[in-house]
């Protein structure tokens, strides 16, 4: 509790009234049990007291071995959308917040969670692609196999390579989040309980649910960027590769500014990345 209470201390002496929020997590899954069970044992290392919801669409058999007071939601109904509000439901925290099981919550995210001003509705956490997961070897190796033909470069110059590229994609989506203020679900986006109800949750859309719901969560109230840090693990870009992944991404977010239909985005999506993947 030591780190909630000095945060509380300190929003104190900056003249802004807050209150100790309770906090639930809810993370959507698809068979991604290994994920969810490593982004559950690292909220659960810090001294933040929340209350954690997954919600599997796939196969729960992963269920036992979560923790007993972890919340576990079977959604029949697929779709990202309709997983995160089966969680939601389920959730008696005062704020929400939303995290894919591959990313990694620290806890000054959650302490500072915890003493959100009342009239903030809602927000993002600050995302990096962390370097703490690429700094393995094995997993720098795989890259290159999968990717670079097998080809051998000395191991520091691979990793200073990827943590180059990483500061420049996190360079992006900082002008998104600040300048365009369009804000994905990978950036562990939060919101008060009640807003989230009045809302009516997340439209069950096969794609870009997530920037939608923003869009509809800016015009409630005061949205906060937070400093406290969300690392995503890169599995994506160690499947289809780096490169390939921020075209991917490019090309779909173009189809959504274009007003393409959500399914047609989603199979371009799906197809696209089959075909990529090694």
């Amino acid at each position: 509790m030591l780190p909630a209470f000095f945060c509380f201390v300190r929003a104190r002496a900056g003249g802004m009234v807050t209150t100790v929020n309770s906090l639930s997590i809810v993370i959507p899954s698809f068979d991604d049990g290994d994920h969810v069970q490593r982004l559950v044992a690292t909220i659960r290392s810090c001294s933040i007291p929340v209350e954690i919801i997954v919600s599997e669409c796939g196969e729960t058999g992963y269920f036992p071995d979560l923790p007993a007071d972890v919340r576990k939601c079977a959604c029949a109904e697929k779709g990202r959308g309709a997983q995160l509000n089966a969680g939601a439901g389920a959730a008696t925290g005062d704020y929400l917040l939303f995290l894919h099981a591959d990313s990694r919550v620290t806890e000054k995210a959650l302490a500072q969670l915890r003493v959100l001003a009342p009239s903030v509705v809602g927000g993002c956490l600050t995302q990096k692609n962390t370097f703490r997961f690429v700094s393995d070897r094995s997993v720098v190796d795989h890259y290159l196999d999968a990717h670079c033909g097998g080809f051998r470069i000395p191991h520091w110059i691979a990793i200073a390579i990827y943590y180059t590229l990483t500061r420049l994609t996190e360079l992006r989506i900082y002008y998104r989040t600040y300048v365009i203020k369009r804000v994905y679900g990978d950036q562990g986006i939060f919101v008060r309980a009640d807003i989230f109800r009045d809302l009516g949750g997340y439209r069950n859309m096969p794609v870009f649910e997530d920037a939608e719901f923003f869009q509809r969560l800016r015009v409630k109230g005061p949205i906060r960027v937070l400093s406290g840090i969300l690392y995503t693990y890169p599995r994506k870009y160690i499947e289809i590769g780096m490169f390939n992944y921020c075209r991917l991404c490019l090309n779909v977010t173009s189809m959504y500014k274009r007003g393409d239909p959500a399914g047609e985005i989603a199979a371009f999506y799906r197809d696209t990345y089959s075909k990529l993947k090694r």
